[in-house]
């Protein structure tokens, strides 16, 4: 008995890139009807010396052939640009935990720049840092992290235009909210809030910067935001925006007022506008579409319990009137009925700091990390630029990501010798290990960091450190339910 047997062949095409002189003419088809009107030509066969100013149709498009000796005869489109058709185009994305989603065109010219890889660079950071070292499956990008914020975004703030027509959100909000949160971890660094926390630190206490010196990744993906348009020739009047909707998607990013500016919102600066700047990153409650994203993408990949509904919360947000604040802005509200799922969030999120995020290898790892990047700060450069000075150049920074452990790994030099010693005790696993913790309470006596220490080393098993503090490295760590660890 013979089995049918199904046998399918797919062919691909390598395409060059068109020159720039031919760009826009080759741009007004879109693949498909230009492969369809060359398969019409082919079938067509035409006398050439009775070809000059003959038309030819096609079923997608008018084509006039002309002649040239020299450089032989193209098909030349008489519809409207691409630019046209790029405002009414969108790509769809699958996502493992939002499912399909889709994108403008002003998004995907973001993601798929090639000029600046500020935004393909996300692939190669991963959302939890060192955590893939613990928990196995955690090996999610913040590339997939911020498209996934992007959608959510997009929903909430699409379900609030709908419900509540009256607040006149415009299309160019919406727009700008969404780009928002595609672009805010672009600033990045490498093994999550490693480089902007633990390693800043200790650059100001080894006075490699000063003492003053402030820079978060919010402050990196403002500035990667701006490198990412210029370098890449993006106008965003192409796609129905300003230079205003360009400072409100930054400040969108930043949570609120510029640093640089005088302390007040200019990208939507009236009271009715002000929920707008909460959907991304919520500086009044902290519950946000970037948090929600993270509790439902980082419970998938480590298995830790996600206990509240995303999609409830996204679709039932309404926005009123904060009777407690003297300025009477609008907020981001939810309905009673949600208040059980609005604390299982903010619990969400306090179990998943306790188990995930601050597990004592996680952090173990994430100090061993640390000192890894102070020792190779001065033998390994970026596009001339030491690691301590990485943020003030976009330039290098755009290469600066979780690969860094690749070229240590890959290097011979002695002057890498301690990092890779380091590298080497991360993947055989004879991490810092644990000498002891103490707690404390609002209404426990103030202790200064000599006290804790002396306090943990005594109820350590491990007595001997007590001669040897300068080993012992403290750590002091809150747990809240809303912002801040």
């Amino acid at each position: 008995m013979s089995r049918k047997q199904d046998t399918l062949w797919t062919a691909f095409r390598r395409q060059q890139q068109p020159c720039k002189k031919r760009h826009k003419v080759q741009m007004a088809l879109d693949e498909t009807e230009t492969s369809v009107a060359r398969r019409k030509l082919r079938d067509v066969v035409v006398d050439r010396n009775e070809a000059d100013g003959a038309e030819m149709e096609t079923t997608s498009a008018v084509v006039v052939v002309e002649e040239d000796e020299d450089e032989g005869w193209e098909p030349q489109t008489q519809e409207t640009p691409m630019e046209t058709f790029k405002l009414n185009e969108r790509k769809e994305i699958k996502d493992s935990v939002h499912g399909l989603m889709t994108f403008e065109p002003i998004c995907m010219r973001i993601i798929d720049t090639l000029q600046a890889r500020g935004f393909q660079r996300l692939r190669n950071l991963h959302q939890l840092g060192a955590a893939n070292f613990v928990y196995i499956g955690a090996t999610h990008s913040r590339f997939e992290h911020c498209l996934g914020v992007a959608h959510l975004a997009q929903k909430m703030i699409e379900s609030i235009r709908s419900h509540q027509p009256w607040l006149s959100v415009t299309v160019q909000d919406v727009t700008c909210i969404k780009v928002a949160g595609l672009c805010h971890d672009l600033g990045h660094g490498p093994f999550s809030h490693v480089f902007d926390g633990l390693f800043l630190d200790q650059l100001r206490k080894q006075k490699l910067v000063d003492a003053s010196f402030e820079w978060s990744h919010e402050q990196g993906s403002v500035d990667m935001f701006d490198f990412l348009l210029w370098k890449n020739t993006i106008c965003v009047e192409d796609y129905g925006l300003t230079q205003q909707d360009v400072l409100f998607i930054k400040e969108l990013i930043w949570g609120g007022p510029l640093p640089y500016s005088d302390g007040v919102l200019h990208g939507r600066p009236f009271r009715d506008q002000r929920f707008l700047y909460d959907i991304v990153n919520n500086a009044h409650s902290g519950l946000d579409v970037d948090k929600l994203d993270y509790f439902m993408r980082d419970s998938l990949h480590t298995g830790a319990k996600m206990s509240c509904d995303t999609d409830l919360l996204i679709r039932n947000a309404r926005v009123l009137v904060d009777q407690e604040d003297p300025d009477k802005n609008m907020v981001i509200c939810f309905p009673e009925k949600l208040a059980g799922q609005v604390m299982q969030a903010f619990r969400t999120r306090y179990e998943l700091h306790q188990s995930v995020y601050q597990h004592r290898g996680v952090r173990a790892i994430d100090y061993m990390l640390c000192d890894l990047l102070v020792s190779a700060n001065d033998s390994l450069l970026f596009k001339g630029q030491r690691i301590s000075e990485i943020m003030h150049s976009m330039e290098a920074y755009q290469h600066f990501d979780d690969r860094v452990l690749l070229k240590i790994q890959e290097s011979d030099g002695p002057d890498l010798y301690v990092a890779r010693s380091i590298l080497n005790r991360i993947y055989s696993k004879p991490y810092y290990s644990f000498v002891g913790k103490t707690a404390s309470t609002v209404h426990s006596q103030p202790k200064s960091a000599d006290m804790l220490l002396e306090e943990v080393l005594h109820c350590s098993t491990r007595r001997s450190l007590i001669n040897e503090k300068d080993a012992v490295i403290l750590e002091f760590m809150r747990f809240t339910c809303s912002r801040g660890v």
